[in-house]
């Protein structure tokens, strides 16, 4: 977990050009239209020197061998991690291609 945490960290401040601070972990639970079950844990960081936003949540996917990345910055809609996991997956097409904007490929 410390080594995830600690390369979720690096991509936030390289995507975002800020120095992310590790706050805390949430575990979210989220139904799907087709019915079936997302489940993962979402690394909230605050944002330091980042002037817009002061808040990321960020967690990883794996698909197939490969381990993907999301981050979403706390902007509207986007407010708490649970919002943040919403918001990827309404754009469903991750589930499909694991290729959306929030997602850093090969962490």
């Amino acid at each position: 977990m410390l080594f995830r945490t600690a390369r979720l960290k690096l991509v936030i401040e390289r995507k975002h050009r800020c120095h992310a601070r590790h706050v805390v972990v949430r575990t979210i639970v989220e139904s799907l239209p087709d019915g079936s079950i997302w489940r993962g844990t979402v690394h909230v960081f605050d944002l330091v020197a980042q002037p817009l936003v002061d808040r990321c949540y960020a967690w990883t996917e794996q698909g197939g061998e490969r381990l993907f990345g999301f981050t979403r910055l706390k902007i509207s809609p986007v407010r708490s991690a649970q919002t943040a996991v919403r918001a990827v997956l309404a754009g469903a097409s991750w589930r499909r291609s694991f290729r959306p904007a929030e997602c850093v490929r090969g962490l």
